[in-house]
């Protein structure tokens, strides 16, 4: 029987039920001794991304490097947690979709001490969580990138900035799309908001979203605090799909 996550986040109530009926994992929903919400099956089965990736050519990068050395600096540097499959594509709509939020700071938990050196490397001044459209956001109650971005933030000691990138207008879910659909229906969504406070040179900045397919997303999103006199240095994700 599932529980409602807003009673096992109860103290109390939450305590009782794990004592009578014990947590599942969110992954294969197996009884299991834990409280992450990950079993040991599940995670040893998630394929690990060991190296960040060039969104450009796809191809994965040296130790230390912040550039492909293909693409050039102009190249958008990936650095994900694991490939979009079971079961962590199972774990993160469990994120998404039914409300299992304390998933996000697993999942930063785990990029932090696979990836964290690399991501230090870039030097960035803010991570910024890709925006949800509002009503999208408003009807499930969270934006999950902001989620993650949080709890990067708190493990990476780099700022969060949630209102540098906004969103404008309704668009389809890109999720719903073809890959060939989905440049065409990101484009211009949005708009980097200017504030004087910013250094004058621009801000380096790494973007964080949930997963990563096609790209398209945060290549609009780049394009566009690009436009404002920034640099996006890199990408966060939990997922990847090539």
């Amino acid at each position: 029987m599932a529980i409602p996550e807003i009673l096992r986040n109860n103290s109390l109530l939450g305590g009782l039920l794990d004592f009578f009926i014990p947590p599942l994992c969110l992954g294969c929903s197996c009884y299991y001794d834990g409280d992450d919400g990950i079993c040991a099956d599940c995670r040893d089965s998630i394929i690990y991304t060991k190296r960040p990736v060039c969104l450009q050519c796809r191809e994965s990068l040296p130790g230390g490097k912040i550039n492909c050395p293909v693409c050039g600096p102009d190249s958008l540097i990936l650095l994900a947690l694991g490939e979009y499959d079971s079961p962590l594509s199972d774990l993160i709509i469990q994120m998404k979709f039914k409300g299992i939020k304390r998933l996000a700071n697993e999942f930063a938990v785990q990029v932090v001490k696979r990836l964290g050196p690399e991501i230090q490397c870039f030097k960035a001044d803010c991570l910024v969580p890709i925006p949800l459209q509002v009503s999208r956001e408003r009807k499930r109650g969270y934006n999950q990138a902001e989620l993650f971005a949080a709890k990067l933030s708190e493990l990476l000691e780099i700022p969060v900035n949630d209102s540098i990138l906004v969103r404008k207008g309704r668009r389809s879910p890109q999720a719903k799309l073809e890959l060939s659909r989905r440049e065409a229906n990101i484009k211009n969504v949005f708009e980097a908001v200017i504030d004087d406070e910013d250094c004058e040179d621009g801000l380096k900045l790494i973007l964080v979203d949930d997963v990563v397919t096609s790209g398209a997303t945060v290549r609009e999103a780049a394009k566009c605090l690009k436009s404002a006199g920034h640099e996006v240095v890199a990408i966060i994700s939990i997922s990847h799909k090539v």
